[in-house]
């Protein structure tokens, strides 16, 4: 698997060998990329399911927001996870604290907006996801012509 994180310095050159410190980077990119696809697939899910229960019962029904998408709150779970993961990691290689801060937060965000973004392009671009009832339709798909000409 490829270094994703390989642009983190080692906060202690001295003090932690080279290997340890690749081992580590490469634990922590399986950490990001496990978390943020399934963090994506279970949003995906979660957002499934609610699109599916979400019912129109009174016409001012659809114009209120889409609380389906509150599914995107996932990927800061995940976020969360992975930060604390990697800190658990670097606590028996790295000393001080400030390191280990920096370095969770640069995984939390990363883990964050990958598995945030990944799962929204999903939602917009998946046909099926999102019932058609909810699904935007420009003015020229409306109005178009139903029947077809046969010429």
């Amino acid at each position: 698997m490829p270094n994703l994180f390989g642009w983190i310095g080692n906060p202690a050159p001295l003090s932690i060998d080279y290997p340890t410190w690749v081992a580590f980077q490469l634990t922590l990119t399986s950490l990001v990329a496990g978390l943020t696809l399934s963090g994506a697939g279970i949003t995906l899910l979660v957002y499934v399911i609610a699109a599916r229960r979400r019912r129109i019962v009174a016409p001012g029904d659809v114009f209120l927001p889409y609380r389906p998408l509150w599914a995107l709150m996932v990927a800061p779970v995940m976020g969360v996870t992975v930060a604390i993961l990697c800190f658990a990691q670097l606590n028996p290689i790295v000393d001080s604290i400030t390191p280990k801060a920096g370095i969770s937060a640069e995984a939390f965000a990363v883990t964050t907006i990958l598995s945030a973004v990944i799962a929204y392009v999903l939602i917009v671009l998946m046909p099926g996801l999102t019932p058609a009832r909810f699904r935007y339709r420009p003015a020229w798909y409306l109005y178009r012509s139903k029947t077809r000409s046969h010429d």
